[in-house]
């Protein structure tokens, strides 16, 4: 027996619904199944019309805390039973039809489907056993008459469902009751026994019941028993257009939405970040450019001090090397010295020249910087290189330090 229905009798008279016949438009449903595709082409040839394909599924069947079954349907309906395949997120999941109680009410048309979930919960609220305002309530398909079938369960219920489905690691688009699995007849009502249970399913009516409460509801009534395999043979056909699909509203499938303002908010972070990195980069070549031109200045200072008046500084490099030879100086020493400590001033930012000269082998130079910090980096340079640097701790003077070192071979 249904467990959110008052009695099973009451759960069969109010499965007739009002008397208001109105249509409810399909916006109203949710999460519908695909329907049937047919053949490429309707028209009359002369011969046998082309057989409806149905869309392929994969059936899991709930009992209690798990998935008791698997089965599939083919595209022509055949139905088998199988065991759980590998790839099962995406299937259709089949719940006990005595935990849903489903009744037929006739819903004004042109409704939004909140409104229509309201006027439905209104219409079956002297239905339910339990308050109304904590059931979880489903809108399903609308029959010929303009009926609609609306479903009743506990959250609980669907609560534990979608724990042991999750647990499975599925994620099924429609849940469905065990009884919307039943093709209905056109007038009289079918019947399927099994595991204890009848199910029974009309034109504006389904349920399930335990075997003997069903005999004493149904009594004389006129019913269409149904064998297993007319059953199994009509279930792709209910899930083409099914019955009602139990996962809406709070228990809907939950969508990824992305909104536009978003969007542009990323790009917008994406341009700053690109521009502040070009930027940075521009700022980098830029101090680079200024700290070379400054080195080339300070050389050509350096070798107007060192070099006879009057002489034009082309090379300040190779021009000191020829000086040194003309004093006698030995061969490649002055030079080696000085690239070390031209290297070593270049490498460190905010360190210059005061000074140099040159004799006995050994290399004195006057240097300053903006700290003695940067003077230590500088003196750890050219003692990196394999020379010796020698000389008073740094002085300060017009917010530099400045210092005189003599610098030769280790």
């Amino acid at each position: 027996m249904a467990a959110p229905s008052r009695s099973p009798a009451s759960a069969v008279m109010a499965s007739q619904g009002a008397k208001t016949r109105m249509p409810i438009s399909a916006a109203q449903t949710s999460d519908a199944a695909e329907p049937p595709v047919r053949g490429a082409s309707n028209a009359p040839d002369g011969g046998a019309s082309e057989p409806v394909r149905l869309a392929p599924r994969l059936i899991a069947f709930l009992q209690g805390d798990a998935v008791v079954r698997w089965a599939t349907t083919d595209e022509t309906g055949r139905f088998a039973a199988v065991e759980r395949p590998d790839d099962a997120r995406d299937c259709v999941a089949v719940v006990p039809g005595d935990r849903i109680a489903l009744h037929w009410v006739d819903l004004p048309q042109g409704l939004a489907p909140a409104q229509a979930a309201a006027a439905a919960r209104l219409m079956v609220a002297d239905l339910s056993a339990e308050p109304i305002g904590g059931m979880h309530l489903a809108l399903g398909a609308t029959t010929q008459n303009g009926s609609t079938c609306v479903a009743l369960v506990s959250p609980s219920a669907m609560d534990a469902w979608l724990a042991v489905l999750t647990q499975e690691g599925l994620d099924p688009g429609l849940i469905v009751p065990e009884t919307a699995l039943l093709m209905p007849a056109s007038e009289s009502l079918v019947r399927l026994d099994r595991s204890g249970m009848a199910l029974c399913r009309g034109p504006a009516e389904a349920f399930a019941l335990e075997t003997p409460l069903a005999d004493l509801v149904l009594g004389d009534r006129p019913v269409l028993p149904l064998s297993d395999q007319a059953w199994t043979a009509g279930i792709a056909a209910a899930l083409a257009t099914p019955l009602v699909n139990l996962r809406q509203g709070s228990f809907g499938r939950q969508r990824l939405s992305v909104q536009a303002s978003l969007v542009r908010r990323a790009a917008w972070l994406l341009f700053a970040i690109l521009v502040v990195t070009i930027a940075a980069q521009l700022v980098a070549a830029y101090r680079d450019s200024a700290a070379a031109g400054r080195m080339e200045e300070e050389a050509r200072t350096i070798a107007a001090q060192a070099l006879p008046r009057g002489r034009g500084i082309v090379d300040p490099a190779a021009q000191l090397k020829e000086r040194l030879s003309e004093l006698g100086g030995g061969p490649g020493a002055f030079s080696a010295e000085s690239a070390v400590v031209f290297a070593a001033v270049r490498d460190t930012p905010m360190a210059s020249l005061t000074g140099l000269s040159y004799q006995a082998g050994v290399l004195s130079i006057g240097v300053k910087a903006d700290s003695p910090a940067t003077l230590a980096a500088l003196r750890t340079r050219i003692e990196a290189t394999g020379y010796a640097v020698a000389g008073p701790p740094p002085s300060a003077a017009e917010g530099e330090s400045r210092s005189q070192w003599l610098v030769k071979p280790q």
